[in-house]
This record gives structure tokens, sequence and C-alpha cells, in this order.
């Protein structure tokens, strides 16, 4: 019943369609600010994973054994700072030596060739994380410097800190597309008011006409839709009045020949009743007896 009228379908049409604009950019931007904040975070960790690997792996012993590992490992621990992050070490794809948890078998399989970083992001029971498997290269003196040396060094990162940037992202995306929906209600009833307004003059118009004002006409303001419409409409009340105004001429002229005729046929007419009433009124004379 509410969008029986043109208006309020105008109003629902134009915020649907500022609901949808804001809906799109708000979507967007928060694609391309979620992928900044991981992108930058995951580019930030690899980075400060690598030179802490390259400055702690020059103090491990050749062929070091798993407690040199285990030391390895705590040492990059302590050396995470701000980036909480928890590493173990596996030697030639073996066992994982340290303290973190949940390193996926695709990432070891990844890492398997011993000359490529790789990561993932995973969801965890206790939150999103970013695992991160990265080779060590050897890095004695000698012939083999600089060559994978086996070991493969993986850490895990929470990123619950980037999780709740990007909550606060939503929570500010809806923030404003609210208040920019609701303000959208003005500028719809002008834009409404606007286009209907010259459809109102055209209903009055056509009133009036139907009334019998045949002159009435409006003017052609723009060059739009409307303006062509109204064009339209005073042509067609033109030709209206033009045909009104032959009806009345032919009319005026049917009935000065129906005068003329009937002045034309009365003297016959009244010559024709003067001989019937007098054929009428002669008396028939009788013959008298005898005579013929």
């Amino acid at each position: 019943m509410f969008l029986r009228g043109l208006r309020p379908r105008l109003v629902v049409a134009f915020l649907l369609v500022a609901a949808l604009s804001a809906l799109i950019t708000a979507a967007l931007t928060f694609r391309q600010a979620r992928a900044s904040i991981l992108d930058r975070m995951q580019d930030s960790a690899v980075q400060s994973l690598r030179l802490q690997v390259d400055s702690l792996a020059p103090n491990l012993p050749p062929g070091p054994t798993d407690t040199d590992l285990r030391t390895f490992a705590r040492q990059l621990d302590r050396a995470s700072g701000s980036g909480a992050w928890h590493t173990v070490v596996s030697r030639d794809g073996g066992p994982l030596i340290g303290t973190a948890k949940g390193i996926s078998g695709a990432l070891s399989e990844a890492t398997k060739d011993g000359d490529t970083t790789f990561y993932e992001r995973v969801e965890h029971a206790g939150g999103p994380r970013l695992l991160i498997g990265m080779p060590v290269n050897y890095t004695g003196s000698g012939e083999g410097a600089g060559n994978p040396s086996g070991l493969v060094v993986y850490a895990v990162l929470s990123l619950d800190a980037e999780r709740a940037d990007i909550s606060a992202l939503i929570t500010a995306a809806w923030a404003g597309a609210v208040p920019a929906l609701v303000l959208a209600v003005f500028p719809a009833l002008f834009a409404a008011r606007r286009v209907l307004r010259p459809v109102g003059h055209l209903r009055t118009a056509a009133e009036k006409i139907t009334a019998g004002s045949l002159d009435t006409r409006l003017d052609v303001v723009d060059k739009d839709e409307l303006a062509a419409l109204t064009s339209t409409f005073n042509t067609m009340a033109a030709t209206l009045q033009r045909d009104d105004a032959e009806l009345r001429r032919l009319e005026a002229n049917a009935r000065r020949f129906a005068a003329d005729v009937s002045h034309e046929l009365r003297t016959p007419l009244a010559a024709m009743a003067a001989v019937v009433t007098s054929s009428t009124r002669t008396p028939l004379r009788r013959a008298a007896p005898g005579h013929r």
C-alpha cells in the first residue's frame, strides 16, 4: 500500500541505490584495507624472522644436535620482541624441535626443497594465525657457504591484533554507512519533488482541458524528457482546440444550411397549403332535374 504512489517509489529506489553504493564502497574499502593490513604484517614478520635467523644461524655448530636446535629455537623466540612468534626447527624433514604448535602438513611439504620461504594464514582454535616456513642457508666459510643447510625454521604468529583492526574497520564502515543512508533521504525527497512537480502541472492542465479550457498551455522548461512530454501536451492541446473550433464552424454551417432550407421551403409549402385549404372549402353543385 505504501509503495503505490510514485513519490514513495522514487524515494525507496533512491535509497536502495544509495545503500547499494555505500555497501559496495564499504566492501571494496574493507577488502583493500584488510589485504593491506595483513600483507604489511606478513611482510614485516617475514623480514624480521629472516634478520634474526641470519643473525643467529652462524652460531650453530657444524652438524648441530637436537639440543643445539632447541637452543636456536629459544633464541629466536626471545628475539621476536613485539612480533611474539613461536618457532620450531626441522632438520632434513625430521621431527620439529621447539615450542611452536600447529604447523600444517602443507607448509612442511612446501618447504621440503629447502630453498624458498613459504607462509600461509590459517584459522586456529585460539584465533587466526600466520605460519612461516623459512629455510636456513649454510653460513659457514668454505665451498658450501650460502647453500641450503637442511634446516627449516617454522614460526607461528598470532593475528589477533590484525583481526581487531579489521573489526574496527567493519565498525567504522557501518558507522559511516548508516548516517550516509539517513542523509540520503533528503536528496531523495528533493529529487522526487523535482521530478513530480512537472507531472503535477500536467495533471492540473489536463483537468482544465477536461473542464473545457482548451487554451491551457504549459511552459516548457529545460530539455529533458519531461520537457519533451510538456511540449507534446501543448501540441495535443493546440490540436484539440483547433479541432473544436473546426467542429463549431461545421456545426454553425449546418445550422445555417438548415435555416436556409427551411426558409426556401416555407413559400411553396405555404402555397400548397393554401390550395389544399381552398379546394376543401368549395361546395359541389348538384344538377337541376331534367336538365342535361
